[in-house]
């Protein structure tokens, strides 16, 4: 024959175990998602690294073959070179016409 426990014994034990599984559930849940986030970021670090590391590549190859070809990067011609004078290029000279001749 089995013993019964009383009403509030069996409440308390319960209780006591909703608790423990919620406590557990949390931990779990802390810990999971921490080492989710870690494993994330390391990967997103490891793909950032391997992206800045093809971008290298490819700038340095560019560089390169402009050198190969006697041709000077874009960022140390002069307008004159392709032909443009100074007012062509100043916008406030152009906006300035614009406006008087919308006058």
């Amino acid at each position: 024959m089995t013993q019964q426990m009383p009403n509030d014994e069996v409440d308390t034990a319960l209780i006591l175990e909703g608790e423990l599984k919620r406590r557990v559930n949390e931990v779990v849940e802390k810990v999971v998602v921490n080492m989710v986030g870690k494993i994330i970021h390391q990967e997103l670090n490891k793909y950032k690294a391997e992206m800045l590391m093809e971008v290298s590549i490819n700038v340095g190859r560019m560089l390169r073959m402009v050198e190969n070809e006697g041709r000077k990067p874009l960022w140390e011609a002069t307008p004159e070179e392709f032909g443009l004078t100074h007012e062509e290029l100043n916008r406030s000279h152009i906006e300035k016409e614009t406006d008087d001749a919308l006058r």
